[in-house]
């Protein structure tokens, strides 16, 4: 930033900085997209549409790769950093093992193109797809073990389940009979509540 001037007054200072912040923010944006053809990767839309900072993706196939830049912590600097997949319900699967630093780079906006895109090759890619490929084997476990639950419920209840039954792996009974039906993997758990004695003892009967 420049020196501000005494004579500068304060709406005058803010205006010239915000216009300083989106030429460097271009800038950023400009080399980003660059890089991104150097890597064969396609740029998705700015994450922020802050006039102030960057934030944006790069992606090809199941890669895709995070840049920031503008913030306090990296000015002058961008921040590379990994996106990894969700899981069919919106979650997040946590790449890193307890204590394990988080795989991130960053390097010098003044740096041209291809020495950005050899940095992201030499420093990052190997270690990012290695968690990549640990993130996306979870997610599938998670997937299956989500449609494994499903099917058995549905197939308890006779019918589709709604979403919250499905989010919660549960259903309940709300007649003659209370009570709750919830399954884990291949494991069911049965709560029945105010059973008729006779119910109660044909029960007994396919259990006993």
């Amino acid at each position: 930033m420049e020196t501000v001037k005494s004579e500068e007054t304060f709406e005058a200072r803010i205006a010239r900085e915000k216009e300083e912040e989106k030429a460097y923010k271009k800038k950023v944006e400009s080399l980003i997209s660059a890089v991104s053809k150097i890597l064969g990767f396609t740029l998705q839309k700015n994450r922020d549409d802050s006039w102030r900072y960057v934030s944006c993706d790069i992606k090809k196939g199941e890669e895709s790769l995070h840049f920031t830049s503008g913030s306090y912590d990296v000015k002058d600097r961008i921040r590379i950093s990994g996106n990894f997949p969700k899981t069919e319900k919106g979650e997040y699967i946590d790449p890193y093992n307890y204590r394990d630093k988080r795989h991130e780079i960053t390097v010098s906006n003044t740096k041209t193109p291809e020495q950005i895109a050899r940095d992201i090759e030499r420093r990052f890619l190997t270690r990012y797809r290695e968690l990549l490929k640990t993130v996306t084997q979870r997610v599938n476990q998670s997937n299956d073990y989500e449609r494994t639950c499903v099917k058995h419920l549905e197939e308890i209840k006779g019918k589709k389940l709604t979403e919250e039954e499905k989010k919660q792996h549960r259903f309940g009974l709300h007649g003659e009979i209370s009570g709750e039906f919830s399954v884990h993997g291949d494991s069911a758990r049965i709560e029945l509540h105010s059973v008729p004695v006779e119910t109660a003892k044909k029960i007994m009967q396919l259990v006993g």
